[in-house]
């Protein structure tokens, strides 16, 4: 053999014997010792490996404890490999970086701070020295850097907030994030995707290409069958309101850019809300009051951020049922969602309002609902509580700001016996159009509590019917005409 491959073999033989025989005790005993002393916290590992073959590098089952040694971050494994690619490419390139199994557990403490602050550092000890104003830089380039196989996985993100009258706790559950290829050097986009789970199965489903060099991501986002009680508890305290139930599904395609300024187009978007049900917390001070829907949809929307420009093809609303009554000086909807936020300091000092730019443009196509209901109780009727059902109504190419023609209707019943119908158009620009309704079978006897005590008297029957239709100018009556009209009897 020649003299020099011997001299090559013996010193890549060293260099393996050193790599397993040093620095992977070394690596072994020195990191969580380290990080311990550092981080005044615990770390443990079961293993940490470096392979000389691949320059990778390898932490197994590792655990990081709280100040008082409970739990916060761990992880089954964490893997990285140097590519030798970086020797010649521009940047450094890794093979493989993965972070697979984490838990992570995420508390905002009582004061205000949070269970990761040490870690972080403190700047306001009577020790530290002044800072100095800071002084606009110019924007940091990017390091380079290239992923061939990014792969990280997140078993549970739990988070906790104590820092309240009443703790809250919610988590995602399997979030996956993997990209190909990913870098800051390279200008072609890469294809990535994202997914997790909610609580009681919510999902999150995120993929597309993104390109940082370029500053720029196009993709499909989509979230299905997320639980809203979990978004109510959270502001649970400062709400009069229970929402029992709810589910929320999200999707749509997408087109960002924040090179020079951000940028965004959303097409093909679609929102649901199903299945809500909400009640007062205290049902005793707010009985008869609350509103259940099946469900409320927006379909085909469009949102083009550069032009403040949203476009919708339908906004429909099926089987709304609203429940309330008035009594006095209360009215019982406006009780139910009244909210308790505390007034913050800053709120007292005015602030400048900002020159905002072009003002939104939102298109509406068909606007409808069906198979909607009001369940009303007040002291100006006999009986006292009026049933409208069924509620249907369909109105046609709304814009704002208000402009073009736009035409509808409206139906409604009464406790099964007065119906009221309403059709027509209104120039949305000028608020001229036309309007036909027309008014059956209206019993005049439920407008008895209305009566002056002095009269010592009430209808005991008749009704009311009434059809015409109105002139609009300005959005109010111009002029009006009633094709009949039957009073009382």
């Amino acid at each position: 053999m020649p003299r020099s491959l011997k001299i090559i073999a013996l010193v890549y033989a060293a260099y393996v014997g050193l790599s397993i025989l040093v620095v992977m005790p070394l690596l072994n005993y020195l990191v969580p010792k380290v990080v311990s002393e550092q981080l005044q916290r615990p770390l443990t590992t079961e293993l940490i490996v470096f392979n000389p073959f691949n320059l990778g590098l390898e932490v197994r089952k590792a655990e990081l404890g709280e100040t008082d040694g409970t739990p916060f971050a761990g992880f089954r494994l964490f893997e990285v490999n140097l590519s030798l690619a970086s020797l010649v490419r521009k940047g450094w390139v890794l093979d493989k970086f993965t972070v697979d199994e984490l838990t992570v557990h995420v508390k905002r403490l009582p004061g205000n701070v949070f269970n990761f602050s040490d870690m972080m550092g403190n700047s306001d000890t009577p020790d530290a020295e002044p800072e100095l104003e800071p002084q606009p830089d110019a924007p940091a380039e990017l390091p380079g850097i290239t992923i061939k196989d990014f792969n990280f996985h997140a078993q549970r993100i739990l988070v906790t907030d104590t820092n309240r009258v009443k703790p809250y706790q919610t988590h995602w559950d399997n979030l996956a994030i993997r990209v190909r290829d990913l870098s800051t050097v390279r200008e072609e986009g890469k294809p990535y995707r994202i997914s997790a789970s909610a609580e009681q199965g919510g999902t999150l489903t995120w993929e597309g290409d993104i390109s940082i060099p370029q500053a720029r991501s196009e993709g499909r986002l989509a979230l299905s069958n997320v639980r809203l009680r979990t978004a109510w508890r959270f502001m649970e305290p400062w709400l009069n309101f229970e929402l029992r139930h709810g589910r929320l599904d999200v999707e749509g395609t997408y087109d960002l850019s924040w090179d020079q300024e951000f940028s965004y187009l959303i097409n093909d978007g679609a929102l649901t809300i199903r299945g809500i049900d909400i009640v007062p917390q205290d049902q005793a001070d707010l009985p008869d009051t609350g509103i259940t829907l099946d469900n409320i949809s927006l379909t085909g929307v469009s949102v083009d951020g550069a032009n403040t420009r949203v476009d919708l093809d339908g906004f429909s609303i099926h089987d709304l049922a609203v429940s309330g009554f008035m009594d006095d000086a209360r009215i019982s909807l406006a009780e139910l969602f009244a909210t308790r936020f505390e007034e913050s300091p800053e709120s007292e000092t005015p602030v400048a309002e900002e020159e905002s730019g072009s003002p939104w443009q939102v298109n509406l196509k068909t606007f409808q609902i069906s198979e909607s209901s009001v369940n009303w109780r007040s002291p100006y009727t006999s009986p006292d509580t009026l049933v409208v059902a069924p509620i249907s109504a369909r109105w046609e190419n709304i814009a704002w700001p208000l402009a073009g023609q736009s035409s509808g209707e409206l139906a409604l019943a009464i406790l099964d016996t007065a119906t009221f119908t309403l059709a027509g158009n209104i120039d949305l620009g000028s608020g001229s159009g036309n309007i036909d309704y027309k008014l059956s079978q209206l019993p005049v006897p439920w407008f008895n509590p209305n009566l002056p005590s002095v009269l010592n008297a009430d209808i005991i029957d008749g009704e009311v019917n009434m059809q015409g239709g109105v002139q609009l100018a300005g959005f109010t009556p111009h002029h009006s005409h009633a094709g009949r009209c039957n009073p009382a009897t």
